[in-house]
């Protein structure tokens, strides 16, 4: 028969928290974390390049060409090429040769959003429209804005092209008639 301890459990028996163990070294301490500054932000913005390095850089790209190899690969295998330089500064680097290499027209053709000339728009010269044809080119726009939403919510928004046009052309008739006046 065993005997039992007062806390229930048979003598010659433990627990874990019974038991007292050696501290846990703190994790602060300087054997775990290198001194790190957090007030100090890295920045490729001034990263400077040497004509060596560039020089290393194109070399790099030519060594590893995009059809063969994915951007990111790319750069990890031309940042190890360069000493002092990380694959940020590489990726950095290789978008702004890219950039001052596009000539003014190609910036031109691939804008992010498409330029409107206003000035060489013509709009339609008509002779001057009564209240009456105004109110009904207004009206004509808010069936055609209901028409729009309608069909965006019926999950037809290939729709909406003819209706948009419409929508642009009295839009176009109204201000020139109302400039006009």
């Amino acid at each position: 028969m065993t005997m039992a301890t007062s806390s229930g459990m048979p003598s010659g028996f433990t627990t874990p928290l019974a038991t007292k163990s050696a501290p846990l070294p703190a994790p602060q301490t300087s054997d775990f974390l290198p001194s790190i500054s957090p007030g100090v932000v890295y920045s490729t913005a001034h990263a400077a390049w040497t004509m060596h390095e560039t020089q290393l850089l194109r070399r790099g790209l030519a060594d590893f060409p995009a059809d063969r190899y994915d951007n990111v690969t790319r750069y990890i295998k031309i940042a190890a090429t360069i000493p002092g330089k990380c694959v940020r500064d590489v990726a950095f680097k290789v978008k702004a040769l890219a950039a001052e290499s596009a000539s003014a027209s190609d910036r031109e053709v691939f804008t992010k959003r498409m330029r409107v000339d206003h000035n060489s728009a013509e709009l339609p010269s008509s002779s001057p429209l009564s209240d009456a044809q105004l109110a009904a080119i207004l009206q004509d726009n808010a069936l055609a804005i209901n028409t729009m939403r309608t069909n965006l919510l019926n999950g037809r928004a290939t729709e909406n092209r003819d209706v948009m046009m419409r929508f642009r052309g009295n839009c176009q008739t109204f201000v020139t008639a109302y400039v006009g006046r």
